[in-house]
């Protein structure tokens, strides 16, 4: 048992090592300008996006494999969440184009054909995933494949305008059960409690672990 003991620890020390090693030059704290026309044509600008709450940043290729499960993820969380991605070294602007109308990809989409842009956020490997809180500060860093669901969850946790905390029970903190609540991603988020003031989220089925926000 020892030896995959051995084993499992060398790989997640040596996936570690690697993952520093390719996000050594990324930013930590404050994000660096990020602007430019998209290939649609909209002019986006990553300082007042995050005026307007936390911004995923896609730094994405054509040509990259791994590309081809996380672009879809990011496409749908387009919908409900700011995005804004950058095509790394992919071509012309026509050929970017072509690629998202081909695979129906929705997000908006500055083209950096000689990597330039990427470069000066030390982007080494692509897809990298960055966020960016509301302040302008970077939240996290993600780099290879990954799910939906952990990006839906990095962004719920990066809006500042919740303070989540877990909570037991039937009923919410403040003992108030909101008749109207609106429900999205499997979270129900209530009005203020008329007790603390704050904003409450439930599961909608009404148990389980609850979360308040404050």
């Amino acid at each position: 048992m020892r030896k995959p003991a051995g084993f499992v620890l060398m790989a997640v020390l040596v996936a570690s090592a690697v993952g520093y090693y390719q996000q050594r030059d990324i930013p930590t704290e404050e994000a660096p300008s990020l602007k430019g026309r998209s290939l649609d044509g909209q002019y986006l600008d990553l300082q007042r996006m995050t005026a307007r709450g936390p911004v995923l940043i896609y730094f994405w290729a054509t040509w990259c494999p791994y590309c081809r499960v996380v672009s879809p993820a990011v496409s749908d969380l387009s919908v409900d969440h700011q995005v804004l991605s950058v095509a790394m070294q992919s071509g012309s602007d026509s050929e970017v184009v072509q690629y998202l109308r081909r695979n129906d990809l929705q997000f908006p989409t500055i083209n950096d054909p000689d990597g330039a842009l990427s470069n000066s956020w030390g982007i080494r490997v692509t897809p990298t995933i960055v966020i960016v809180d509301s302040s302008g500060n970077v939240r996290w860093v993600t780099s290879g494949a990954t799910s939906k669901w952990g990006l839906k969850l990095r962004l719920m946790l990066t809006d500042s305008r919740l303070n989540i905390r877990a909570c037991y029970g039937n009923f919410w903190n403040c003992g108030y059960r909101a008749s109207n609540v609106g429900c999205a991603a499997g979270l129900c988020r209530s009005g203020p409690c008329p007790r603390t003031g704050v904003a409450v989220l439930q599961t909608d089925r009404g148990h389980g672990p609850f979360l308040q926000g404050g």
